[in-house]
Protein backbone atom coordinates (compact mmCIF):
# COMPACT_ATOMS: atom_id res chain seq x y z
CA UNK A 1 0.00 0.00 0.00
CA UNK A 2 1.27 4.02 -0.54
CA UNK A 3 0.15 6.42 2.59
CA UNK A 4 2.17 9.63 3.61
CA UNK A 5 2.20 11.74 6.40
CA UNK A 6 0.18 14.50 4.28
CA UNK A 7 -3.21 12.02 4.61
CA UNK A 8 -5.69 12.38 6.22
CA UNK A 9 -5.84 9.69 8.55
CA UNK A 10 -7.94 7.84 10.02
CA UNK A 11 -9.61 9.85 13.33
CA UNK A 12 -8.74 8.88 16.88
CA UNK A 13 -12.64 8.72 17.69
CA UNK A 14 -12.58 5.25 15.46
CA UNK A 15 -9.99 4.10 16.85
CA UNK A 16 -11.16 5.01 20.69
CA UNK A 17 -14.52 3.44 19.97
CA UNK A 18 -12.53 0.06 18.17
CA UNK A 19 -10.45 -0.23 21.08
CA UNK A 20 -13.30 -0.18 23.60
CA UNK A 21 -15.07 -3.09 21.16
CA UNK A 22 -12.61 -4.85 21.22
CA UNK A 23 -10.57 -5.00 24.82
CA UNK A 24 -7.40 -5.59 23.70
CA UNK A 25 -5.96 -7.85 26.95
CA UNK A 26 -4.93 -5.90 29.47
CA UNK A 27 -1.11 -5.71 30.24
CA UNK A 28 -0.59 -5.45 33.79
CA UNK A 29 2.60 -3.84 34.99
CA UNK A 30 2.92 -6.18 37.98
CA UNK A 31 1.91 -9.71 36.57
CA UNK A 32 2.89 -9.61 32.94
CA UNK A 33 5.04 -6.47 31.93
CA UNK A 34 8.21 -6.69 33.74
CA UNK A 35 7.53 -9.57 35.82
CA UNK A 36 10.59 -11.01 37.54
CA UNK A 37 12.57 -7.94 35.09
CA UNK A 38 15.10 -6.24 36.49
CA UNK A 39 15.70 -4.40 32.87
CA UNK A 40 13.91 -2.81 29.66
CA UNK A 41 15.53 -1.56 26.40
CA UNK A 42 13.40 0.54 24.27
CA UNK A 43 14.54 0.29 20.60
CA UNK A 44 13.13 3.15 18.52
CA UNK A 45 14.45 3.62 14.72
CA UNK A 46 14.15 7.13 15.10
CA UNK A 47 14.12 9.69 17.41
CA UNK A 48 10.76 10.23 18.68
CA UNK A 49 9.39 6.96 18.56
CA UNK A 50 10.22 5.90 22.01
CA UNK A 51 7.98 8.82 22.56
CA UNK A 52 5.12 7.96 20.94
CA UNK A 53 5.11 4.31 21.37
CA UNK A 54 6.74 3.69 24.52
CA UNK A 55 7.28 6.19 27.07
CA UNK A 56 4.54 5.14 29.22
CA UNK A 57 6.26 2.03 29.63
CA UNK A 58 10.14 3.17 29.78
CA UNK A 59 8.13 6.17 32.63
CA UNK A 60 6.78 2.93 34.62
CA UNK A 61 9.78 0.96 34.66
CA UNK A 62 12.08 4.06 35.70
CA UNK A 63 8.79 4.81 38.62
CA UNK A 64 9.16 0.61 40.20
CA UNK A 65 13.74 0.97 39.76
CA UNK A 66 13.87 -1.41 36.89
CA UNK A 67 17.04 -0.28 35.02
CA UNK A 68 16.00 1.51 31.49
CA UNK A 69 17.83 2.02 28.73
CA UNK A 70 16.60 3.80 25.02
CA UNK A 71 18.52 2.96 21.64
CA UNK A 72 17.73 5.37 18.74
CA UNK A 73 19.14 4.03 15.56
CA UNK A 74 19.39 6.87 13.92
CA UNK A 75 19.18 10.32 14.57
CA UNK A 76 16.34 11.39 12.21
CA UNK A 77 18.18 13.90 10.10
CA UNK A 78 16.23 13.39 7.18
CA UNK A 79 12.62 14.46 8.38
CA UNK A 80 12.60 17.38 6.36
CA UNK A 81 14.58 16.82 3.08
CA UNK A 82 13.53 20.08 1.74
CA UNK A 83 14.00 22.20 4.70
CA UNK A 84 15.40 25.90 3.63
CA UNK A 85 16.76 26.57 7.17
CA UNK A 86 18.52 23.28 8.77
CA UNK A 87 21.14 21.21 7.35
CA UNK A 88 20.29 17.53 7.63
CA UNK A 89 23.20 17.10 10.15
CA UNK A 90 21.93 20.12 12.06
CA UNK A 91 18.37 18.73 12.13
CA UNK A 92 19.78 15.44 13.12
CA UNK A 93 21.57 17.39 16.78
CA UNK A 94 18.43 18.99 17.47
CA UNK A 95 16.53 15.74 16.82
CA UNK A 96 18.85 13.95 19.39
CA UNK A 97 18.46 16.92 21.80
CA UNK A 98 14.80 17.06 21.79
CA UNK A 99 14.72 13.32 22.55
CA UNK A 100 17.35 13.70 25.45
CA UNK A 101 14.58 15.84 27.12
CA UNK A 102 11.92 14.05 26.50
CA UNK A 103 13.23 10.94 27.60
CA UNK A 104 14.88 12.35 31.08
CA UNK A 105 11.61 13.66 31.83
CA UNK A 106 9.85 10.03 32.11
CA UNK A 107 13.24 8.23 33.22
CA UNK A 108 15.72 10.46 34.12
CA UNK A 109 17.93 7.49 34.82
CA UNK A 110 17.68 5.62 31.64
CA UNK A 111 20.78 5.30 29.20
CA UNK A 112 20.13 6.81 25.85
CA UNK A 113 22.20 6.05 22.64
CA UNK A 114 21.96 6.76 19.75
CA UNK A 115 23.62 4.31 17.01
CA UNK A 116 23.58 7.23 13.98
CA UNK A 117 22.82 4.90 11.30
CA UNK A 118 21.68 6.61 8.17
CA UNK A 119 18.05 7.94 8.30
CA UNK A 120 16.09 5.72 5.66
CA UNK A 121 18.65 3.09 5.19
CA UNK A 122 18.09 0.75 8.08
CA UNK A 123 17.80 -2.18 6.10
CA UNK A 124 21.11 -1.88 5.24
CA UNK A 125 22.60 -2.31 8.39
CA UNK A 126 19.79 -5.02 10.33
CA UNK A 127 22.88 -7.80 11.19
CA UNK A 128 24.82 -4.49 12.28
CA UNK A 129 22.02 -2.56 14.41
CA UNK A 130 21.22 -6.26 15.95
CA UNK A 131 24.96 -5.94 17.39
CA UNK A 132 24.16 -2.95 18.93
CA UNK A 133 21.39 -3.94 20.33
CA UNK A 134 22.57 -7.29 21.72
CA UNK A 135 25.62 -5.05 23.28
CA UNK A 136 23.50 -3.35 24.99
CA UNK A 137 21.90 -5.72 27.25
CA UNK A 138 23.16 -6.61 30.98
CA UNK A 139 25.30 -9.43 32.11
CA UNK A 140 22.69 -11.54 33.98
CA UNK A 141 19.79 -9.24 34.01
CA UNK A 142 16.33 -10.59 32.51
CA UNK A 143 15.11 -7.69 29.71
CA UNK A 144 12.71 -6.71 28.22
CA UNK A 145 12.65 -5.53 24.80
CA UNK A 146 10.00 -2.75 23.12
CA UNK A 147 10.79 -2.06 19.39
CA UNK A 148 8.88 -0.73 16.86
CA UNK A 149 6.05 -2.95 14.62
CA UNK A 150 7.20 -4.81 11.65
CA UNK A 151 4.01 -3.78 10.05
CA UNK A 152 3.76 -0.20 10.46
CA UNK A 153 4.33 0.29 6.51
CA UNK A 154 7.63 1.91 7.10
CA UNK A 155 11.34 -0.03 6.03
CA UNK A 156 13.11 1.39 9.03
CA UNK A 157 10.54 0.33 11.53
CA UNK A 158 10.57 -2.89 9.99
CA UNK A 159 14.17 -3.06 10.30
CA UNK A 160 14.18 -2.32 13.76
CA UNK A 161 11.79 -4.56 14.66
CA UNK A 162 13.81 -7.55 12.56
CA UNK A 163 16.93 -6.71 14.36
CA UNK A 164 15.13 -6.39 17.54
CA UNK A 165 13.92 -10.26 16.75
CA UNK A 166 17.73 -11.21 15.88
CA UNK A 167 18.38 -10.45 19.30
CA UNK A 168 15.61 -12.12 21.03
CA UNK A 169 15.90 -15.22 19.40
CA UNK A 170 19.82 -15.60 20.14
CA UNK A 171 19.19 -14.46 23.81
CA UNK A 172 15.42 -16.21 24.47
CA UNK A 173 14.20 -12.56 25.51
CA UNK A 174 10.52 -11.11 25.40
CA UNK A 175 9.83 -8.26 22.87
CA UNK A 176 6.72 -6.47 22.83
CA UNK A 177 6.38 -3.98 19.40
CA UNK A 178 4.85 -0.74 19.72
CA UNK A 179 2.79 0.49 16.16
CA UNK A 180 3.27 4.37 15.15
CA UNK A 181 1.88 4.59 11.67
CA UNK A 182 -0.68 2.28 11.80
CA UNK A 183 -2.83 4.52 13.70
CA UNK A 184 -2.40 6.67 11.20
CA UNK A 185 -3.03 4.77 7.75
CA UNK A 186 -5.14 1.85 8.65
CA UNK A 187 -8.49 1.66 10.03
CA UNK A 188 -10.00 -0.66 12.54
CA UNK A 189 -12.15 -2.95 10.35
CA UNK A 190 -9.91 -3.09 7.55
CA UNK A 191 -8.07 -6.61 8.64
CA UNK A 192 -4.49 -5.03 8.75
CA UNK A 193 -5.13 -4.20 12.74
CA UNK A 194 -3.85 -7.08 14.88
CA UNK A 195 -6.64 -7.35 17.37
CA UNK A 196 -5.77 -10.78 18.59
CA UNK A 197 -2.07 -10.12 19.56
CA UNK A 198 -2.99 -6.32 20.76
CA UNK A 199 -2.62 -5.75 24.52
CA UNK A 200 -3.15 -2.80 26.55
CA UNK A 201 -0.78 -1.72 29.45
CA UNK A 202 -2.73 0.95 31.25
CA UNK A 203 -1.01 4.29 32.23
CA UNK A 204 -1.68 6.22 34.88
CA UNK A 205 -2.78 9.71 35.15
CA UNK A 206 0.00 11.12 36.01
CA UNK A 207 2.44 9.31 33.75
CA UNK A 208 0.03 9.97 30.77
CA UNK A 209 -0.11 13.68 31.40
CA UNK A 210 3.89 13.48 31.67
CA UNK A 211 4.06 11.60 28.01
CA UNK A 212 2.11 14.34 26.90
CA UNK A 213 4.57 16.60 27.97
CA UNK A 214 7.03 14.71 26.66
CA UNK A 215 5.41 14.66 22.99
CA UNK A 216 5.73 17.99 23.08
CA UNK A 217 9.44 18.37 23.61
CA UNK A 218 9.86 17.29 19.91
CA UNK A 219 9.64 20.69 18.44
CA UNK A 220 10.81 20.20 15.53
CA UNK A 221 7.91 17.21 14.52
CA UNK A 222 4.97 18.63 16.35
CA UNK A 223 5.79 22.18 15.52
CA UNK A 224 6.92 23.83 11.80
CA UNK A 225 10.70 24.79 11.56
CA UNK A 226 9.63 27.95 10.21
CA UNK A 227 7.14 29.27 7.79
CA UNK A 228 9.10 28.28 5.00
CA UNK A 229 7.84 25.35 2.25
CA UNK A 230 9.65 22.19 3.44
CA UNK A 231 9.37 23.34 6.61
CA UNK A 232 5.78 22.14 7.26
CA UNK A 233 4.66 20.25 10.74
CA UNK A 234 4.54 16.61 10.04
CA UNK A 235 2.79 15.03 13.44
CA UNK A 236 -0.12 17.42 13.41
CA UNK A 237 -2.76 17.07 16.14
CA UNK A 238 -4.86 14.33 14.47
CA UNK A 239 -1.43 12.31 14.60
CA UNK A 240 -0.70 13.25 18.04
CA UNK A 241 -4.03 12.57 19.27
CA UNK A 242 -3.18 8.45 18.65
CA UNK A 243 -0.15 8.85 21.06
CA UNK A 244 -2.19 10.91 23.94
CA UNK A 245 -4.40 7.89 25.39
CA UNK A 246 -4.97 6.70 28.74
CA UNK A 247 -2.88 3.50 27.20
CA UNK A 248 -0.08 2.26 25.48
CA UNK A 249 -0.75 -0.63 23.07
CA UNK A 250 1.69 -3.34 21.90
CA UNK A 251 1.67 -6.53 19.91
CA UNK A 252 2.70 -9.42 21.17
CA UNK A 253 5.62 -10.39 19.02
CA UNK A 254 6.63 -14.49 18.44
CA UNK A 255 9.95 -14.95 18.86
CA UNK A 256 11.24 -18.31 16.40
CA UNK A 257 13.34 -20.62 19.48
CA UNK A 258 17.07 -20.48 19.07
CA UNK A 259 18.44 -22.43 16.13
CA UNK A 260 21.42 -24.55 16.11
CA UNK A 261 23.13 -26.08 13.16
CA UNK A 262 24.26 -29.71 12.48
CA UNK A 263 26.96 -28.84 15.25
CA UNK A 264 25.18 -27.95 17.75
CA UNK A 265 26.22 -24.03 17.31
CA UNK A 266 24.15 -21.17 17.12
CA UNK A 267 22.72 -20.77 13.40
CA UNK A 268 23.09 -17.37 13.25
CA UNK A 269 25.52 -15.95 15.83
CA UNK A 270 26.65 -12.79 16.50
CA UNK A 271 28.64 -11.55 14.21
CA UNK A 272 28.80 -14.51 11.79
CA UNK A 273 28.80 -14.07 8.12
CA UNK A 274 28.45 -16.20 5.60
CA UNK A 275 31.36 -15.59 3.57
CA UNK A 276 31.63 -18.61 1.71
CA UNK A 277 30.41 -18.68 -2.43
CA UNK A 278 26.81 -18.73 -3.08
CA UNK A 279 25.68 -17.06 -0.13
CA UNK A 280 23.84 -13.57 0.54
CA UNK A 281 24.94 -12.32 3.52
CA UNK A 282 21.99 -10.31 4.65
CA UNK A 283 20.78 -6.42 4.69
CA UNK A 284 23.67 -5.63 7.23
CA UNK A 285 25.90 -4.34 4.69
CA UNK A 286 27.99 -1.80 6.48
CA UNK A 287 30.24 -2.72 9.36
CA UNK A 288 28.81 -2.96 12.95
CA UNK A 289 29.96 0.08 15.35
CA UNK A 290 29.35 0.03 18.85
CA UNK A 291 26.24 2.56 19.79
CA UNK A 292 27.45 6.30 20.70
CA UNK A 293 26.37 7.59 23.67
CA UNK A 294 24.88 11.01 23.11
CA UNK A 295 22.19 13.08 25.23
CA UNK A 296 22.27 16.89 24.76
CA UNK A 297 25.73 17.07 22.95
CA UNK A 298 24.96 15.33 19.99
CA UNK A 299 28.69 14.37 20.40
CA UNK A 300 30.54 11.20 17.95
CA UNK A 301 30.72 10.42 15.00
CA UNK A 302 27.51 11.16 12.20
CA UNK A 303 27.10 8.53 9.55
CA UNK A 304 25.71 11.21 6.60
CA UNK A 305 22.02 12.27 5.57
CA UNK A 306 19.75 9.84 3.96
CA UNK A 307 18.10 9.77 1.05
CA UNK A 308 13.92 8.81 0.89
CA UNK A 309 12.41 7.30 2.08
CA UNK A 310 12.65 9.07 5.51
CA UNK A 311 10.89 8.33 8.98
CA UNK A 312 8.26 11.28 8.76
CA UNK A 313 7.91 11.42 4.99
CA UNK A 314 6.79 8.02 4.76
CA UNK A 315 5.38 7.82 0.97
CA UNK A 316 5.70 4.21 0.34
CA UNK A 317 5.14 2.23 -3.25
CA UNK A 318 6.33 -1.25 -4.32
CA UNK A 319 6.74 -0.61 -7.48
CA UNK A 320 6.72 -3.67 -8.56
CA UNK A 321 7.02 -5.04 -12.19
CA UNK A 322 2.89 -6.60 -13.04
CA UNK A 323 3.94 -10.57 -12.09
CA UNK A 324 0.97 -12.38 -13.97
CA UNK A 325 -0.91 -15.37 -11.89
CA UNK A 326 0.42 -14.46 -8.54
CA UNK A 327 -1.45 -14.91 -5.45
CA UNK A 328 -0.94 -11.98 -3.28
CA UNK A 329 -1.19 -12.50 0.62
CA UNK A 330 -0.57 -10.25 3.60
CA UNK A 331 -0.44 -6.98 1.51
CA UNK A 332 0.10 -4.57 4.63
CA UNK A 333 3.48 -6.27 4.32
CA UNK A 334 4.49 -7.12 1.51
CA UNK A 335 4.11 -3.31 0.74
CA UNK A 336 6.86 -2.14 3.29
CA UNK A 337 9.03 -5.03 3.28
CA UNK A 338 9.24 -5.92 -0.62
CA UNK A 339 10.03 -2.45 -1.32
CA UNK A 340 13.46 -2.32 1.35
CA UNK A 341 14.20 -5.84 0.37
CA UNK A 342 13.95 -4.72 -3.32
CA UNK A 343 16.21 -2.44 -2.62
CA UNK A 344 18.86 -4.08 -1.24
CA UNK A 345 18.90 -6.84 -3.08
CA UNK A 346 19.16 -4.27 -6.41
CA UNK A 347 21.97 -2.33 -4.85
CA UNK A 348 23.77 -5.67 -4.51
CA UNK A 349 23.58 -6.38 -7.96
CA UNK A 350 24.07 -3.22 -9.67
CA UNK A 351 27.50 -3.03 -7.75
CA UNK A 352 28.56 -6.33 -8.93
CA UNK A 353 27.67 -8.25 -11.75
CA UNK A 354 27.94 -11.72 -10.55
CA UNK A 355 27.20 -10.99 -6.60
CA UNK A 356 28.11 -14.40 -5.36
CA UNK A 357 30.29 -15.74 -7.95
CA UNK A 358 27.77 -18.17 -9.90
CA UNK A 359 29.57 -17.49 -13.04
CA UNK A 360 33.16 -17.68 -11.33
CA UNK A 361 33.35 -20.09 -8.56
CA UNK A 362 33.76 -23.99 -9.31
CA UNK A 363 31.96 -24.14 -6.22
CA UNK A 364 29.43 -22.86 -7.46
CA UNK A 365 29.67 -24.70 -10.67
CA UNK A 366 29.91 -27.87 -8.57
CA UNK A 367 26.96 -27.10 -6.40
CA UNK A 368 24.64 -26.48 -9.81
CA UNK A 369 26.14 -29.88 -11.40
CA UNK A 370 25.17 -32.17 -8.15
CA UNK A 371 21.56 -30.46 -8.15
CA UNK A 372 20.94 -31.43 -11.38
CA UNK A 373 22.40 -34.51 -11.62
CA UNK A 374 20.50 -35.46 -8.59
CA UNK A 375 17.17 -34.61 -10.63
CA UNK A 376 15.45 -38.58 -11.10
CA UNK A 377 14.10 -37.12 -14.32
CA UNK A 378 15.53 -35.92 -17.61
CA UNK A 379 12.61 -33.68 -18.21
CA UNK A 380 9.84 -31.65 -16.76
CA UNK A 381 6.71 -29.99 -18.09
CA UNK A 382 6.53 -27.31 -15.91
CA UNK A 383 8.73 -25.59 -13.26
CA UNK A 384 9.56 -23.28 -10.97
CA UNK A 385 12.56 -21.50 -9.82
CA UNK A 386 12.48 -19.80 -6.60
CA UNK A 387 14.89 -16.93 -5.88
CA UNK A 388 16.42 -17.83 -9.41
CA UNK A 389 18.63 -14.12 -9.18
CA UNK A 390 20.47 -13.52 -12.45
CA UNK A 391 19.20 -16.97 -14.04
CA UNK A 392 22.28 -19.22 -14.36
CA UNK A 393 20.75 -22.03 -13.15
CA UNK A 394 17.68 -21.22 -14.23
CA UNK A 395 19.51 -21.41 -17.91
CA UNK A 396 19.80 -25.04 -17.49
CA UNK A 397 16.51 -25.66 -15.47
CA UNK A 398 14.34 -24.06 -18.25
CA UNK A 399 16.56 -26.60 -21.03
CA UNK A 400 15.41 -29.19 -18.97
CA UNK A 401 11.89 -27.86 -19.20
CA UNK A 402 9.06 -28.62 -22.25
CA UNK A 403 6.27 -26.58 -21.76
CA UNK A 404 6.78 -23.22 -19.36
CA UNK A 405 9.66 -22.86 -17.03
CA UNK A 406 8.71 -19.45 -13.96
CA UNK A 407 11.51 -18.06 -11.99
CA UNK A 408 11.03 -15.67 -9.14
CA UNK A 409 13.25 -13.12 -7.55
CA UNK A 410 12.71 -9.30 -5.28
CA UNK A 411 15.69 -8.05 -7.38
CA UNK A 412 14.43 -6.27 -10.99
CA UNK A 413 17.99 -5.75 -11.52
CA UNK A 414 18.25 -9.56 -11.62
CA UNK A 415 15.26 -10.55 -13.38
CA UNK A 416 16.53 -8.55 -16.22
CA UNK A 417 19.99 -10.52 -16.42
CA UNK A 418 17.71 -13.59 -16.13
CA UNK A 419 15.64 -12.70 -19.05
CA UNK A 420 18.75 -11.53 -21.23
CA UNK A 421 20.72 -15.23 -20.52
CA UNK A 422 17.45 -17.22 -21.49
CA UNK A 423 16.25 -14.59 -24.38
CA UNK A 424 16.30 -17.34 -26.85
CA UNK A 425 14.31 -19.45 -24.83
CA UNK A 426 10.77 -18.83 -25.52
CA UNK A 427 9.10 -21.10 -22.41
CA UNK A 428 11.11 -19.21 -19.69
CA UNK A 429 9.51 -16.59 -17.75
CA UNK A 430 10.68 -14.47 -14.69
CA UNK A 431 8.71 -12.33 -12.61
CA UNK A 432 9.63 -10.36 -9.50
CA UNK A 433 7.62 -11.34 -6.56
CA UNK A 434 8.52 -11.12 -2.44
CA UNK A 435 8.53 -14.91 -1.41
CA UNK A 436 6.30 -16.13 0.27
CA UNK A 437 3.58 -13.78 0.62
CA UNK A 438 3.56 -13.69 -3.47
CA UNK A 439 3.31 -16.76 -5.28
CA UNK A 440 2.23 -18.54 -8.73
CA UNK A 441 -1.30 -19.74 -8.36
CA UNK A 442 -0.04 -22.43 -11.16
CA UNK A 443 0.63 -26.10 -10.63
CA UNK A 444 4.44 -27.58 -11.47
CA UNK A 445 6.28 -30.55 -12.16
CA UNK A 446 9.69 -29.35 -10.22
CA UNK A 447 10.06 -26.63 -7.99
CA UNK A 448 13.61 -25.59 -6.71
CA UNK A 449 14.10 -23.58 -3.61
CA UNK A 450 17.81 -22.81 -3.59
CA UNK A 451 18.95 -20.50 -1.11
CA UNK A 452 16.25 -18.62 -0.29
CA UNK A 453 15.05 -20.02 3.41
CA UNK A 454 17.30 -18.59 5.47
CA UNK A 455 15.91 -15.04 4.38
CA UNK A 456 12.98 -15.90 6.21
CA UNK A 457 11.88 -15.81 9.86
CA UNK A 458 10.18 -19.15 11.38
CA UNK A 459 6.50 -18.07 10.01
CA UNK A 460 7.88 -17.17 6.72
CA UNK A 461 9.48 -20.24 6.34
CA UNK A 462 6.47 -22.59 7.63
CA UNK A 463 4.25 -20.76 4.62
CA UNK A 464 7.36 -21.33 1.90
CA UNK A 465 6.90 -25.03 3.00
CA UNK A 466 3.02 -25.01 2.29
CA UNK A 467 3.03 -22.95 -0.79
CA UNK A 468 5.84 -25.38 -2.04
CA UNK A 469 3.76 -28.45 -1.03
CA UNK A 470 0.56 -26.96 -2.13
CA UNK A 471 2.50 -26.09 -5.86
CA UNK A 472 3.31 -29.51 -6.17
CA UNK A 473 0.49 -31.67 -4.83
CA UNK A 474 -0.89 -34.30 -7.31
CA UNK A 475 -3.73 -33.56 -9.60
CA UNK A 476 -7.33 -35.44 -8.13
CA UNK A 477 -8.65 -35.64 -11.33
CA UNK A 478 -5.18 -38.27 -12.09
CA UNK A 479 -5.14 -41.28 -9.95
CA UNK A 480 -2.03 -42.34 -11.08
CA UNK A 481 -0.39 -38.47 -10.96
CA UNK A 482 1.98 -38.49 -7.88
CA UNK A 483 2.67 -35.00 -7.48
CA UNK A 484 5.89 -32.93 -8.63
CA UNK A 485 9.63 -32.73 -7.13
CA UNK A 486 10.63 -30.19 -4.97
CA UNK A 487 14.42 -29.64 -4.76
CA UNK A 488 16.00 -27.68 -1.48
CA UNK A 489 19.33 -26.67 -1.67
CA UNK A 490 21.44 -24.46 0.87
CA UNK A 491 24.64 -23.63 2.02
CA UNK A 492 24.83 -24.63 5.75
CA UNK A 493 26.75 -22.16 7.27
CA UNK A 494 25.71 -19.20 9.39
CA UNK A 495 24.24 -16.58 7.62
CA UNK A 496 24.96 -13.16 9.04
CA UNK A 497 22.12 -11.44 10.48
CA UNK A 498 19.75 -14.80 10.27
CA UNK A 499 17.71 -16.13 12.74
CA UNK A 500 18.88 -19.87 10.84
CA UNK A 501 21.33 -21.32 8.31
CA UNK A 502 20.40 -24.06 5.53
CA UNK A 503 19.75 -27.32 8.03
CA UNK A 504 16.83 -25.56 9.64
CA UNK A 505 15.41 -24.81 6.48
CA UNK A 506 15.99 -28.22 5.07
CA UNK A 507 14.43 -29.82 8.58
CA UNK A 508 11.13 -27.42 8.06
CA UNK A 509 10.83 -29.52 4.65
CA UNK A 510 11.81 -32.90 5.96
CA UNK A 511 9.61 -32.75 8.76
CA UNK A 512 5.93 -32.92 6.56
CA UNK A 513 4.20 -35.86 6.20
CA UNK A 514 3.21 -34.49 2.58
CA UNK A 515 6.70 -35.14 1.72
CA UNK A 516 9.33 -38.11 1.38
CA UNK A 517 13.04 -38.07 0.60
CA UNK A 518 14.04 -38.87 -2.61
CA UNK A 519 17.84 -38.29 -2.51
CA UNK A 520 19.76 -36.33 0.38
CA UNK A 521 23.26 -34.80 -0.49
CA UNK A 522 25.17 -33.81 2.54
CA UNK A 523 28.63 -32.12 2.95
CA UNK A 524 30.33 -29.37 5.29
CA UNK A 525 29.30 -26.06 3.30
CA UNK A 526 26.04 -27.17 1.49
CA UNK A 527 22.92 -29.77 2.23
CA UNK A 528 20.75 -30.90 -0.69
CA UNK A 529 17.40 -32.81 -0.48
CA UNK A 530 15.10 -33.56 -3.36
CA UNK A 531 11.40 -34.33 -2.07
CA UNK A 532 8.51 -36.32 -3.73
CA UNK A 533 5.08 -36.36 -2.30
CA UNK A 534 4.10 -40.13 -0.90
CA UNK A 535 2.47 -42.25 -3.47
CA UNK A 536 -1.68 -42.03 -4.03
CA UNK A 537 -3.56 -43.60 -1.03
CA UNK A 538 -0.60 -43.56 1.72
CA UNK A 539 -1.22 -41.98 4.98
CA UNK A 540 2.26 -40.28 4.87
CA UNK A 541 5.51 -41.14 4.08
CA UNK A 542 6.55 -44.54 3.46
CA UNK A 543 10.16 -44.54 3.34
CA UNK A 544 9.92 -46.29 -0.19
CA UNK A 545 10.42 -43.20 -2.33
CA UNK A 546 10.68 -43.79 -5.69
CA UNK A 547 14.21 -44.19 -7.05
CA UNK A 548 15.42 -43.42 -10.15
CA UNK A 549 15.95 -47.01 -11.30
CA UNK A 550 12.10 -47.76 -10.75
CA UNK A 551 11.24 -45.10 -12.69
CA UNK A 552 12.81 -46.27 -15.61
CA UNK A 553 11.69 -50.22 -14.89
CA UNK A 554 15.03 -51.21 -14.03
CA UNK A 555 13.72 -52.53 -10.74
Amino acid sequence: MTFSHRDTGTPERLWRDALADHGPAPLAFEQSFLADADHLLVVAAHPDDETLGASGALALASAAGVSTTVLVATSGEASHPASPTYAAEELGHLREDETATAVSALAPDAELLFTRYRDGRLTEVIASLADDIERMLRPGAKTVLLSPWACDQHPDHAAAARATAIVAARRGLTVLAYPIWLWHWARPDDGSVPWDDLVALELPAEIAAAKRTALRAHRSQVQPLSDEPGDEVLLDEPMLSHFEREAEYFVTVRVPSRATDASGGAGASSGSRASGPGTATGAGAAAASSPVSARASGAGPRRGAATTPTDADTDTDTDSEPVPQLDVVGSALVAARAAATADHFDGLHQAASDPWGFESRWYEERKRGILLSTLPERRFRRTLEVGCSTGVLSRELAERTSEAFLGLDISSVALERARDRTADLDHARFARAFVPEEWPEERFDLVVVSEVGYYLDDHELERLVDRTIASTRASVSRPDDRGGLVVCCHWRHPVEGRLFSGDRVHDAFRVRRELEVLAHHLEEDFVLDVFEHPRPGSAGPTGHARSVAAREGIV
